[in-house]
């Protein structure tokens, strides 16, 4: 069984300022959930999208961000990869750090940190400063991504969570799948620099929404018995069954998943010769999916258990690598329904898979490390979406070589070294499978 061990009963708000606050009755100082908390998620929502639009809108522009300010494609990629590898570094310690001095105070500061990130972006007059400047966004958008799961847990309850994370999880990818044709649309009409200054207002919007209805929380370190015991790495969280089983799903999901979104624009450009947007509305797909899927497959977890739907979905998305493996790897070239047949395939599986893991996951975690849970899992998010595609790299290049040596024409060796990666992939979506079939059985994940 994966405990509640919150303890989370309904009770009155109180009032402090004009701004809601969850109360602690009991001397664990578990919040009784907010009693309108799908108005809190609303605020919470606006922050965590603008904050994910910002990592796929800016991909759009890098080629004219390249020719602007006359650097090498390798320069103007740390545009994107500084962001990327600052939100993984910061996620883990800043959910850490909500639980020590507020999860509501630290999203708040994000929001700050994140407009001003934004602004200086805009401003930037050579690469070098709008790298600094992506890093300021990316230190932003730590806090604001390490503190949303623990935000949404602590405030609403158990029998709803699956729900409100399924909705939070499609909130992430509305923001993956908005982002390029937003950013594109924004680079033709004004300019690549209202791509940073169109978070602005919104992020204004998003504090005031946050003042106002997020509900503030205890942070541990006003709590008597916590005093002193902030540590960064908790082995009791991460050796617990419920949360280990969890955590280590979702890596090898991403893994193999973004082994899959990062091959498929090679297949498409180089073996079937589409143009970049045309490839752009191919991949559409999977975010679209977990869009639709999340929310559905978090509200059944919350009705039939995590176990089951968390299993089916792995599996589901192991068909799905098999069937592109197959698909790239023919001795046909497959056409684009069959491809989008296959990546609609990949993102049933982790739409399934993805928001009933995560209640699971933070089901496990007690109040006063829910920012840690938050923080590791979006850390073990962004973790898997880097391996899945180094791994997938390394396998393809490798692979390819070898078929190119061995005799094979060019788009016979690139859809062969694809398909030896996706098999690779899938293998890795299998032990995912294994892991949750592993798992502690319980009222909430059977």
């Amino acid at each position: 069984m994966i405990p509640d061990s919150r303890g989370l009963a309904p009770g009155p708000p109180g009032t402090h300022g004009g701004d809601v606050t969850i109360p602690s009755p009991g001397a664990g100082g578990a919040p009784a959930p907010h009693p309108a908390p799908w108005r809190a998620f609303g605020a919470v929502a606006l922050g965590t999208f603008m904050s994910t639009l910002d990592s796929s809108i800016v991909n759009v522009a890098l080629p004219t961000l390249q020719h602007t300010f006359g650097v090498s494609v390798t320069t103007i990629g740390w545009v994107s990869l500084a962001y990327l590898l600052t939100l993984t570094l910061l996620l883990l310690p800043f959910g850490r750090l909500g639980d020590a001095v507020g999860r509501r105070r630290m999203f708040l500061i994000g929001l700050g940190l994140f407009i001003a990130g934004s602004a200086a972006c805009g401003f930037a007059t050579s690469a070098a400063t709008l790298i600094a400047s992506r890093v300021l966004q990316a230190l932003g958008a730590s806090l604001v991504s390490a503190n949303t799961t623990a935000i949404i847990t602590a405030t609403f309850p158990a029998s709803m969570r699956g729900r409100a994370l399924g909705m939070i999880g499609a909130v992430v990818g509305l923001g993956l799948t908005v982002g390029p044709p937003v950013g594109g649309f924004l680079l033709e009409a004004w300019g690549w620099r209202w791509i940073f200054f169109v978070n602005l207002p919104v992020g204004v919007l998003a504090i005031g929404l946050g003042l106002r209805l997020v509900p503030r929380d205890t942070p541990a370190a006003e709590r008597p018995h916590q005093a002193g015991r902030i540590r960064l790495f908790d082995r009791a969280l991460f050796f617990d069954p419920a949360f280990g089983t969890a955590a280590l799903a979702l890596f090898l999901s991403f893994v193999a998943l973004f082994a899959s979104v990062f091959l498929t624009p090679f297949y498409l450009e180089r073996v079937l010769g589409l143009a970049p947007a045309a490839v752009g509305r191919v991949l559409v797909v999977v975010p679209l999916l977990l869009v639709s899927i999340s929310p559905l497959a978090g509200t059944l977890s919350d009705r039939m258990g995590t176990r089951r739907l968390a299993i089916a979905g792995l599996s589901i998305l192991t068909a799905g690598m098999l069937l592109m493996a197959r698909l790239v790897g023919g001795p046909a070239p497959a056409g684009v329904l069959a491809l989008v047949c296959g990546l609609f395939v990949v993102g049933l599986g982790q739409g399934l898979f993805q928001s009933p893991n995560a209640s699971a996951a933070m089901g496990a975690a007690p109040l006063e490390k829910l920012g840690l849970a938050g923080g590791a899992i979006a850390t073990l998010r962004n973790l898997g979406m880097l391996c899945g595609v180094g791994l997938a790299a390394t396998i393809f290049e490798r692979r390819e070589a070898a078929y190119l040596a061995a005799g094979l024409a060019a788009a016979p060796a690139a859809g062969a070294g694809m398909r030896d990666a996706l098999v690779v992939a899938a293998g890795i979506a299998v032990l995912g499978v294994f892991t949750v079939s592993r798992g502690p059985r319980g009222r909430t994940s059977s």
